[in-house]
């Protein structure tokens, strides 16, 4: 194999692949890079059994070929080169050179045959969504998902699919996120892939502009399809949560704050949080507004004025702030029907993301 390259566009799919790379005890093979060269296209891909990615770019292909190079090293190697065209070429001993205009590199490598394949996607279920939707959405659910593996298809987020809509749910023992976007689908069905490379897709995924994502789903994995870039996922295999009926259907309390300023308000008490005591945020609504407090070994408390109903509850304040760091809109809704029971928040302009939590009692001051 030889092909000559311009050595940043290579960094940049380096970048995007290797975070697909394992780490710790695992599969030798597994910490490499599948390198493939055929026509005038470079594919990199890095597979880990459970999700993989596959990355082509334009390339001077001298010699079609594949081998397998350990992904840290040659990342650490490539972007170390100025933005030049670079020489590398694999032989039939297993050795990699990597010639620049001023550096040399020889690596060892691994035999392409023994890098697993990435998997036969059958029976496609396909639709088509601009890719910062779906990075939105990604971002307002991901977090939320549980890392109990007791109930393994929770660690996971469900896409819910029904015409023209779809919607993402993720949740935990104490926590739900939902978020739901108009997608032409011309079908019913649902699937639930695992969060952790639903995180890792989040971050190669385009933040602005119409560049599409292509999903295909079939019995056992997800297909994601972007412009030179292929993402596989398994699926997870379980009931997830009836989560429409999880939702209470009538809350008795409800109040519109400004996110920034609620946002800040939190974080501002949290300073004084003791992590060996974890009493929880308490939020007291009332005739002369709401108050946020914290007590402990020390205490914080701030008011903020507004006109609100009556309910004091307690949460836990990181909960609180995760959902409203993803609350994409400038005020939120805040509803409740007792001290007891799941807190929903909805952005006040729109209801296309719904976060709800469950509180935490609170103790006699």
């Amino acid at each position: 194999m030889k092909f000559v390259c311009n050595s940043a566009e290579l960094t940049e799919v380096l970048t995007r692949a290797s975070r697909f790379v394992p780490t710790g005890n695992t599969q030798e093979i597994l910490k490499g890079l599948l390198l493939k060269t055929a026509g005038d296209t470079l594919t990199v891909t890095a597979n880990n059994l459970e999700s993989a990615i596959v990355c082509d770019m334009e390339t001077h292909v001298v010699k079609d070929g594949a081998c397998v190079v350990e992904a840290r090293l040659l990342f650490e190697i490539v972007k170390r080169f100025r933005d030049e065209d670079i020489t590398i070429t694999a032989d039939d001993n297993n050795k990699v050179a990597i010639k620049g205009s001023r550096a040399d590199f020889e690596l060892i490598s691994m035999s392409a045959d023994k890098y697993p394949d990435v998997p036969n996607v059958e029976g496609l279920r396909s639709f088509t969504m601009t890719q910062p939707v779906l990075k939105g959405m990604l971002e307002r659910t991901v977090f939320c998902a549980s890392t109990n593996e007791s109930k393994v298809v929770h660690t996971g987020v469900l896409f819910d699919c029904e015409p023209d809509d779809i919607t993402l749910v993720a949740l935990d023992g104490y926590r739900m996120a939902l978020t739901k976007q108009k997608t032409k689908i011309e079908d019913t069905f649902s699937f639930v892939v695992p969060a952790q490379p639903l995180s890792l897709l989040e971050k190669i995924l385009a933040s602005e502009g119409e560049h599409k994502v292509a999903l295909s789903v079939g019995s056992k994995f997800a297909l994601f399809i972007m412009p030179g870039v292929t993402f596989y996922s398994r699926l997870l295999e379980g009931e997830f949560m009836k989560y429409k009926t999880a939702v209470p259907a009538e809350q008795a309390f409800s109040v519109v704050l400004n996110t920034k300023e609620f946002t800040e308000s939190i974080e501002h008490v949290a300073a004084v949080f003791d992590e060996r005591i974890k009493n929880p945020i308490r939020l007291v609504f009332g005739e002369n507004g709401l108050t946020i407090s914290c007590h402990g070994s020390k205490k914080g408390e701030l008011r903020i004025d507004m006109a609100c109903g009556e309910l004091e509850i307690g949460f836990n304040h990181k909960y609180l702030l995760e959902a409203l760091r993803h609350v994409p809109h400038q005020n939120v809704l805040l509803k409740a029907s007792t001290p007891t029971a799941a807190f929903v928040f909805e952005p006040a302009e729109t209801g296309d993301y719904l976060f709800m939590v469950l509180p935490v009692r609170l103790l006699p001051q």
